[in-house]
């Protein structure tokens, strides 16, 4: 009995062709669906009220294990107090309606799906029921790059405030002061000032200028009478500050890496299969 296979009708090849290209093209989709889900869920907080409050709760609490008397417990109200982006940055401002009052500010990257990762977050307790936070941030660990910034929490009745500054020089071992008012336009905001252009506004020469701290906080209402006493809360004592970070993504594309090779492994397969047929 004759064994030999019988030839392939030209319709069993034509179908058999299809079916190997319909097997690269889902390989290929099931391959890019993997890398954008691993990629959303590294970049997943949009910048919207939504988003940003959700960041913060996820990202801002102690974890339930930890001794750690400073910052915030995981069942504090956070609330998200204002926002700004400089850059492929995102500043938020937030606040626990704990004891201690604690206000913070969330930094966030930009992904290129639009969306943002959170980055570090730093904390300390704000002995004012209601009023004006300041400090430095130095975008991704860098301090070269330098911005300053003022929070306003809940400043209905506040109309401005008279910052004055101590400032280091790097040729000079003692400090300077500045001084600056703002005005209040809105109860609650994020301000961020970009380091040189915030030392000239204080009259200062960038090139000299190391170092620009808040030594004193002054409420003024709409009549320029110092109210901070008003809003001073004597219940708030400690004067710690916190803060947390978050390595870069490295392992997340490198799982994206690897499923693109594999990808590309398996549809270069069903295509040169293609091609011997």
């Amino acid at each position: 009995m004759d064994k030999r296979r019988a030839p392939m009708h030209f319709s069993d090849l034509k179908e058999v062709k299809r079916s190997r290209l319909v097997a690269a093209a889902l390989a290929f989709l099931l391959c890019l669906f993997c890398i954008v889900r691993l990629y959303a869920m590294t970049f997943p907080y949009a910048n919207t009220a939504k988003g940003l409050q959700q960041a913060v709760e996820d990202y801002v609490p102690s974890p339930d294990d930890t001794d750690a008397t400073q910052g915030i417990a995981p069942d504090s109200p956070l609330r998200v107090i204002g926002s700004a982006v400089q850059g492929q940055f995102l500043y938020v401002a937030y606040a626990a309606d704990n004891a201690d009052h604690v206000h913070g500010i969330l930094t966030m990257k930009r992904g290129i799906n639009g969306k943002y990762r959170p980055m570090d977050a730093s904390e300390s307790p704000f002995p004012y029921t209601a009023g004006i936070w300041t400090g430095n941030l130095w975008t991704s660990g860098n301090a070269d790059n330098k911005h300053f910034f003022l929070v306003g929490d809940n400043c209905q009745e506040i109309a401005s405030v008279r910052l004055v500054f101590r400032v280091w020089t790097k040729e000079n071992e003692e400090a300077k002061t500045a001084e600056k008012t703002f005005a209040i336009t809105e109860p609650d905001f994020l301000w961020i000032f970009e380091g040189k252009s915030f030392a000239e506004e204080l009259g200062l020469s960038t090139s000299e200028t190391n170092g620009i701290f808040t030594d004193a906080v002054v409420l003024l209402d709409k009549n320029g009478n110092d109210v901070t006493d008003q809003y001073r809360d004597d219940n708030v004592n400690d004067s710690w500050g916190t803060s947390k970070s978050t390595a870069e993504s490295f392992l997340i594309y490198v799982y994206i890496g690897i499923v693109a090779v594999v990808g590309i492994v398996v549809v270069k397969y069903f295509l040169r299969k293609e091609e011997n047929a």
